[in-house]
Order: C-alpha cells, then sequence, then structure tokens
C-alpha cells in the first residue's frame, strides 16, 4: 500500500511538472508573451517597431495586434473565422474531417490561444496566426496552430 501510494505521488508530482511550462507561459501577460516567447529585439520591443510590418513587393504597411483569444472583437473573431473559410475553406470540405464552422468557431475561442492580427491602416485584418503553449512529444513548445492571409498578402 506505501509503495503504491509512493508511485501515485511520483506520478503528479510529474504531472505537474509537465503542466508547470504551460501554466506560467499561458499566467504570462501579453507583454512578457512577446519579450519572452517571440523574443523580438529588445531595442525593437522597447520601440513598439515589432508591431509593423511592411509587405515586400507593395511595401503598404500593416500593423500587427497581439492579444489573447478573449480579447478578440467580435468582428475582428468574424474577419479570422472568414479568412480561414477564404483561405482553407475547399480543403476543409474536401478532406475526410469536413469543414465544421460552429467546431472550428469553439476552437478558434480555446482559452489559452494567443493571437497575431495583421491589420491594414483601416483597421481591417487582413491575416492572422494564432499561438498556443502546449506538449508536443512530452516537450513544452509555442505550437502555431494557423498562419492565414488573404491572397493580396501572399506570395
Amino acid at each position: 500500500m506505501g509503495e503504491e501510494q509512493s508511485q501515485e505521488t511520483v506520478s503528479k508530482r510529474k504531472q505537474s511538472q509537465k503542466i508547470h511550462p504551460i501554466a506560467i507561459a499561458n499566467d504570462k501577460t501579453d507583454e512578457e508573451f512577446i519579450k519572452d516567447y517571440l523574443q523580438p529585439s529588445a531595442d525593437t520591443f522597447r520601440s513598439q517597431d515589432w508591431a509593423t510590418w511592411t509587405h515586400p513587393l507593395t511595401q503598404k504597411p500593416y500593423s500587427l495586434e497581439f492579444l489573447s483569444s478573449h480579447e478578440l472583437s467580435k468582428d475582428d473573431f468574424k474577419a479570422c473565422f472568414d479568412i480561414i473559410e477564404l483561405t482553407s475553406g475547399v480543403d476543409y470540405r474536401n478532406s475526410s474531417v469536413g469543414w465544421h464552422p460552429s467546431m472550428k468557431k469553439k476552437e478558434m475561442k480555446s482559452p489559452d490561444l494567443r493571437y497575431i492580427l495583421v491589420k491594414d491602416d483601416q483597421g481591417t485584418v487582413k491575416g492572422f496566426t494564432s499561438l498556443m503553449p502546449t506538449f508536443e512529444n512530452h516537450e513544452p513548445v509555442l505550437y502555431c496552430y494557423e498562419v492565414h492571409l488573404v491572397p493580396e498578402l501572399q506570395g
């Protein structure tokens, strides 16, 4: 009985150690998350230059916004969903899994997801990536779930 309890304690300790790095990542503020995991250079991070991107072909500037899934406005959430449908809807429909909008929307609202939105000068979402701290092969990683850009930004 004592050995069984000891093994259970060790197992629980190992589980808590596995959860620990993810809990730490999820508890970070947006600023801490950017600094620790996206790692813009110190000068760029301080000046907020990291929050702009210039399209290499058109030289058109775009702003980048970093926020948690619960911070997405309804309009930005809808824009992200619409971009997924535009860029990948056909592929989803042709896959064995199929296209299930309600399931996709639920997945997009996962509380641990963080988004980087690409917006034009009118504030319209033109692309995004979603990230989540998780485990891959028993290692803590920052997993990129999706990257979607409207066709005019692709290429």
